[in-house]
C-alpha cells in the first residue's frame, strides 16, 4: 500500500496549533496533495483526500503523537501521523495506507519504528 516520505521543514509544515499538535490539519491536507501528486503516479488523476479526523493523541519514547485519519477518492484508507519531541527535528507529518491497520492504535504500532528510522535510531 501507499506511503508518503516524512515532511519535517519547517516553512512546509506551518504554525503550531492551537491544541498543540505539531501540525495544522490545513497543513497535513497540503502535505497529502502534494504527496499525491508527486508519489502516486499510477493514479491518474492523483487522488483527492477526504477530511482529517483526529483518531488518537498519545505520548511515548518522550514524543507526543497526533494520529489523524481520513480516506481518498480511491476508497483507500490513510493515517497521518503528527509528532513533536525533544529531537531534531522537533516536528515533523508522515502519512502511510494500508488495510492490515484497522485502527489509529492498530496504525500506532508501527509509529516507533517510523520514527527511530527517521531519526537514525536502532530498534
Amino acid at each position: 500500500m501507499p506511503s508518503f516520505p516524512m515532511m519535517w521543514e519547517e516553512l512546509s509544515l506551518g504554525p503550531v496549533a492551537e491544541d498543540g499538535c505539531p501540525v495544522m490539519p490545513e497543513s497535513m491536507a497540503t502535505y497529502l496533495d502534494g504527496c499525491a501528486y508527486h508519489y502516486l503516479l499510477d493514479d491518474e488523476p492523483p487522488p483527492a483526500f477526504g477530511a482529517l479526523t483526529l483518531a488518537l493523541k498519545t505520548e511515548a519514547d518522550n514524543c507526543r503523537f497526533w494520529i489523524w485519519t481520513c480516506e481518498d477518492s480511491a476508497g483507500r484508507p490513510w493515517f497521518v501521523v503528527a509528532e513533536s519531541g525533544p529531537h531534531n527535528p522537533s516536528r515533523w507529518v508522515h502519512a502511510d495506507s494500508h488495510e492490515s491497520w484497522t485502527s489509529a492504535e492498530d496504525y500506532l504500532e508501527f509509529v516507533p519504528t517510523e520514527f527511530r528510522m527517521a531519526h537514525g535510531r536502532s530498534q
